[in-house]
């Protein structure tokens, strides 16, 4: 497991979640009122996160604790919802878990 990958994706998600929070229920006009034509630049102070980091943080846990084989089968599914229809394997940076073992 490349740690180093998993906490830069956690930590991105975190700074992203927190950079979008104070317009996260704005309208595009609303955000362009408070923040001008190029919106949010600058983390806010306090760069707080929301509630989906932190399901993101309990869903990144429960895959570490049990393994990544349930992702494995159902990853390919999900491609069909995403928006170009690719998918790419999150599995490269968690741990294969006793779960995954044969």
């Amino acid at each position: 497991m490349d740690t180093n990958k998993a906490k830069g994706v956690i930590y991105g998600l975190a700074i992203g979640d927190a950079l979008g929070r104070p317009t996260e229920f704005m309208s595009l006009s609303g955000i362009k009122a408070d923040y001008g034509k190029r919106g949010i630049n600058h983390l806010p102070e306090p760069a707080l996160y929301t509630d989906d980091t932190q399901m993101s943080i309990a869903i990144a846990e429960a895959l570490i604790r049990t393994g990544n084989r349930i992702l494995n089968r159902s990853w390919q599914r999900l491609g069909k919802n995403s928006s170009n229809g690719a998918t790419h394997s999150i599995t490269a940076v968690l741990p294969a878990g006793p779960a995954s073992q044969p």
